[in-house]
């Protein structure tokens, strides 16, 4: 398994750039400001208590982890 992991300051366009060459060489990508926005949707926009939106949350990250 291959595992490339990039960090670098903000709004420097690593998205959309790793997006873009993980297509290219054929590697999943993951990005946080997925999962930041899943748990946002999930989390404080509906009206659940804590331990059911996290619980719903976590199944959303493995389902577009598999995608």
């Amino acid at each position: 398994m291959k595992l490339i992991l990039i960090n670098w300051l903000p709004a420097t366009w690593k998205t959309s750039l790793w997006e873009k060459i993980s297509k290219k060489i054929k590697l999943p990508f993951f990005s946080k400001d997925a999962y930041k926005e899943l748990i946002f949707d999930y989390i404080w926009n509906k009206k659940e208590i804590w331990k059911e939106k996290i619980s719903k949350c976590s199944y959303k990250i493995l389902y577009h982890i598999l995608e």
